[in-house]
């Protein structure tokens, strides 16, 4: 709960116990003054009083509530949103990274094994990565695990960019087919289940 919702809570709390407070001190004081013939209409009175203070601190409370439940729940769908982008820039990026890679120049590979790399760090930035991870894979499945899940990620953006780096000198002279082959290391994309 915030700072600030706590403190309406609460200032809603204290005047409607003050509120209470003092029309119990009102009673106490005005009680002898009340003859027996108008004691029905002031019990009414009082009774009507504490309906109007109890109806007043559910009215308040709602209001202060009503909103800070919407806004936090806002909040949390457009968490939920983000790790979702994220998490699927990421794996889908990485999916695709030796398609793209075998299509670019040396110096735009670089640069976008770098952003793919930048995804990754993004969606493990998110609690919520267990939710995404959670639906794609078992419980079994060591990815389920987002600490596992991040290194396998990482370990093929550094494959991919280790080929980069040794044949740097001559990638940009290189057919998009033997790219991809040296990219994938005659390891054939694999459909996931």
């Amino acid at each position: 709960m915030t700072r600030t919702l706590s403190r309406a809570l609460l200032t809603v709390a204290g005047i409607a116990l003050v509120l209470t407070l003092s029309l119990g001190a009102f009673v106490f004081w005005n009680e002898p003054n009340v003859s027996t013939a108008t004691r029905l209409s002031y019990y009414q009175l009082y009774a009507d009083a504490l309906k109007a203070i109890i109806i007043g601190f559910g009215v308040a409370l709602v209001g202060v509530l009503l909103p800070a439940i919407l806004a936090e729940t806002r909040s949390r769908f457009d968490k939920l949103k983000d790790s979702r982008l994220a998490y699927s820039q990421a794996k889908t990026g990485v999916d695709y990274l030796a398609l793209r890679l075998c299509a670019m120049s040396l110096a735009d590979a670089g640069a976008h094994i770098q952003a793919v790399h930048v995804f990754k760090h993004q969606a493990e930035l998110y609690d919520e990565l267990k939710v995404w991870l959670a639906r794609r894979y078992t419980p079994s499945d060591s990815l389920h695990d987002p600490s596992v899940w991040a290194e396998s990620l990482y370990d093929r953006i550094f494959a991919m960019r280790a080929v980069l780096e040794d044949h740097a000198g001559k990638w940009d002279k290189l057919r998009p087919d033997v790219r991809i082959k040296l990219l994938l290391a005659d390891r054939r994309s694999e459909k996931e289940t």
